[in-house]
């Protein structure tokens, strides 16, 4: 028999814990249930406790764990969402935040229908967006040893009269440089070495990333012909 009561749940999600908040069905404040430990089974366990009776409707604000958590949520069987929390309503001079406040307002949000929900990518595409990430973490720590060496050279006064910076033939005329003073010497060396390890990791990972799409839209392309037949 399908339960026939909603109870809807705010979840305020942390690292090593996790507030969690009810409201029932009509006008009444959001009161804080509990906070259980950050890990999957002390949630589980809460969560059973507050379906007794009532079908749950659960949310919390994307996060680092916020696409996991859906998807073990959803598995379980639960309503969840993820919300974006640049959408979540806010009064005008709200300021004061706590766990219990947050989680509180996510159950009350839920309930009237005022939250937007983000779209959760399935597991192959959060990895493949997770190896994109690290791509553009290796490209930035590129671009600024790139920075470190070319103030370096021109605090030395040492200009570079070809057409184009960071080629072959450039990075060759930099690496003849030599100073007077050997401190100098190591830190162009230790500026070179950042540059070079870096080019290399975006290099890999850009291979990476080719060899994984290439994967992910062979396996849609696969789906789409089974759908087909």
């Amino acid at each position: 028999m399908p339960k026939s009561k909603v109870r809807y749940v705010g979840l305020d999600v942390h690292k090593d814990s996790m507030v969690i908040a009810a409201a029932e069905e009509g006008r009444d404040a959001a009161c804080e249930v509990t906070t259980v430990p950050g890990d999957w089974a002390s949630l589980e366990k809460q969560l059973k406790r507050l379906a007794t009776g009532y079908t749950l409707k659960l949310c919390y604000e994307a996060g680092p764990t916020a696409f996991e958590l859906h998807r073990r949520r959803v598995k379980a069987g639960y309503d969840n969402q993820v919300i974006a929390p640049s959408l979540i309503p806010r009064k005008p001079g709200e300021r004061t935040k706590t766990d219990s406040r947050d989680a509180a307002k996510l159950a009350r949000c839920l309930r009237a229908g005022d939250l937007s929900p983000v779209c959760v990518p399935d597991a192959d595409t959060e990895a493949l967006r997770d190896l994109e990430r690290a791509r553009d973490a290796a490209k930035k720590s590129e671009t600024a040893a790139k920075h470190q060496l070319g103030k370096l050279l021109l605090r030395q006064g040492r200009r570079w009269d070809g057409d184009s910076n960071w080629t072959i033939k450039h990075l060759d005329w930099i690496r003849t440089q030599s100073f007077d003073h050997e401190a100098h010497g190591r830190v162009l060396r230790d500026y070179i070495k950042s540059l070079e390890d870096a080019t290399e990791r975006v290099k890999r990972l850009t291979r990476d990333i080719e060899r994984e799409l290439a994967g992910f839209l062979w396996a849609i392309a696969q789906e789409r012909e089974l759908v087909a037949a």
